[in-house]
């Protein structure tokens, strides 16, 4: 009835070990990273390796294992710990999800910077107001109008149908990631494609998400349009990767 050989239970171990290999190789950077403190670049690293073992073929009882270990160790981080006098996150992190969960409290100081981002989007309207009528941005009501909150600064200036072609945009970028996956040469290329395109969709949906309310702030920027020569280097080279791994492909192709 059950088939025991010696090639199945090696393959059954193959399934095991290798996703359990991809966690421990990321996981001493993505603890750096959290320590450091910068919560928004780990959680975009977890996006990137969530990828890459979807990619892989991991078994979804695997995948739901992994994800349910997750979410513990957020329950531990958020909760457990604390209950116990271990501090794990910052102050100001603490009051970021607080404020994410209760936006009503604190307008003043913890939920300042949304309550502004979500004014400037709105008053955006469908076309915008422009770059000398925006008075949240050049007001300086919005802070990090250039860095954390660029989307809603133009959201402001651009309003409803620029939002819409900068997404637009993006989705491109993903689609043609996502092609890239399907074409490339080998099994690796694509785990690195895949794990490229879930961080890239991943840190858009997070910075677009916490301008409007839907998602607390981590400081995530938002590729191509965010003020900082780091986070252009960084997406220009996973672009640069995705081409690479597209011009492999269809010279085998």
């Amino acid at each position: 009835m059950f088939n025991f050989s010696p090639r199945r239970l090696a393959a059954m171990g193959c399934l095991v070990l290798v996703p359990l290999t991809a966690i421990a190789l990321a996981a001493p950077p993505i603890l750096l990273v959290f320590a450091q403190p910068d919560l928004g670049s780990a959680l975009v690293y977890v996006a990137a390796l969530g990828g890459c073992l979807f990619i892989s073929g991991t078994r979804w009882s695997h995948l739901a294992i992994f994800g349910g270990t997750a979410v513990f160790l957020a329950i531990a981080v958020l909760w457990l710990l604390p209950s116990a006098g271990v501090q794990v996150l910052k102050p100001y992190q603490k009051n970021r999800l607080t404020g994410f969960l209760h936006p009503g409290t604190n307008t003043q100081s913890d939920t300042y910077n949304v309550n502004q981002a979500m004014i400037a989007v709105g008053s955006g309207g469908a076309t915008g107001r422009g770059t000398t009528a925006s008075s949240q941005t050049n007001l300086d009501y919005l802070p990090e109008s250039q860095t954390d909150f660029a989307f809603a600064a133009f959201a402001e200036q651009r309003g409803f149908i620029g939002v819409a072609g900068l997404l637009l945009l993006y989705l491109l970028v993903v689609w043609r990631g996502l092609k890239i996956v399907t074409i490339a040469r080998d099994g690796f290329s694509a785990i690195v494609a895949a794990g490229i395109v879930f961080a890239f969709v991943f840190q858009i949906f997070v910075n677009v998400g916490m301008t409007i309310g839907l998602a607390p702030v981590t400081g995530i920027t938002l590729p191509f349009v965010s003020v900082g020569g780091s986070s252009l280097i960084a997406s220009m080279a996973m672009i640069g990767l995705l081409q690479s791994i597209h011009a492999r492909g269809r010279r085998r192709a």
